[in-house]
């Protein structure tokens, strides 16, 4: 199983606040399939994104998704944590491949 993701992700950086654009279908995704006793099987993945703006300063992204395969709510759903900058998802999805 591996995931894949589209849209634009805006990153502006908190020291400069200049803007980058980057592609999410860039995103390179690393997958596990792993037990959960209370949610069944799950499959969890992982992807980071590190820029560094002109100004010297490091932007790293880390998004992490499950997908529940068997679940009726929520098969897929992700979450992400940031540093050195923000971030504005546009159009941003997840697909199960």
């Amino acid at each position: 199983m591996s995931i894949k993701s589209t849209g634009l992700i805006e990153l502006t950086c908190n020291k400069c606040n200049k803007t980058h654009i980057l592609n999410a279908s860039d995103l390179d995704w690393q997958c596990e399939e792993k037990s959960n006793e209370k949610k069944g099987m799950e499959i969890g993945c992982e992807s980071f994104f590190l820029k560094r703006c002109e100004c010297g300063n490091k932007i790293i992204i880390r998004f992490k998704a499950v997908e529940r395969p068997k679940s009726e709510f929520d098969p897929l759903d992700y979450s992400y944590s940031k540093d050195g900058g923000k971030i504005v998802l546009k159009e941003f999805k997840l697909y199960s491949l």
